[in-house]
């Protein structure tokens, strides 16, 4: 075995911290993987984290630029099917608040033809967050629809029973 390889430094032989090094690489390869792989949506050649970073960093300069790239990229057809990206550009709009305000047409029409129930929910807590005064504290999704019309103690009696007697 040649003598570099046996020669110890701080108690380890050379080979072994080769090892040890070896193992460091891939340990952080295998950690960093998934952030590296995580979807992006573009606009102008820059992704989402670049454009809610500039709508969040409060300088009323870049809200406009920074909301209708967000809001090309929400309506784009070929993000239509990315709900985590939608998911993380509907939040930051939200956070930013009545500074979105332009972004209230696009989640509007979201509002409309959004699938997603969770998505969907994001979407009326954002325009909460945007226009409180314009858009009520959302009430959560629930089968009202079926609720009785006139709520009569005796009609909502039944259609709890109903209810109960279908589960």
């Amino acid at each position: 075995m040649p003598s570099w390889i046996i020669r110890r430094v701080w108690g380890m032989m050379v080979i072994e911290w080769l090892l040890f090094f070896v193992g460091l690489a891939v340990a952080f390869y295998i950690i960093s993987r998934p952030i590296s792989r995580f979807p992006r949506a573009y606009y102008e050649g820059k992704d989402h984290f670049y454009w809610l970073g500039l709508l969040l960093e409060n300088d009323p300069r870049n809200d406009q630029q920074a909301v209708a790239a967000l809001c090309h990229m929400l309506l784009d057809e070929e993000y239509e099917q990315q709900s985590q990206i939608r998911s993380m550009i509907v939040g930051g709009l939200g956070s930013a608040g009545p500074r979105a305000t332009a972004a209230i047409p696009t989640l509007e029409t979201m509002l409309e033809h959004e699938q997603d129930p969770k998505l969907r929910k994001q979407v009326r807590e954002a325009l909460h967050r945007i226009a409180p005064n314009q858009f009520p504290t959302p009430a959560p999704e629930s089968s009202r629809s079926s609720w009785p019309a006139d709520g009569s103690v005796q009609e909502c009696s039944a259609f709890a029973d109903a209810v109960i007697g279908a589960m």
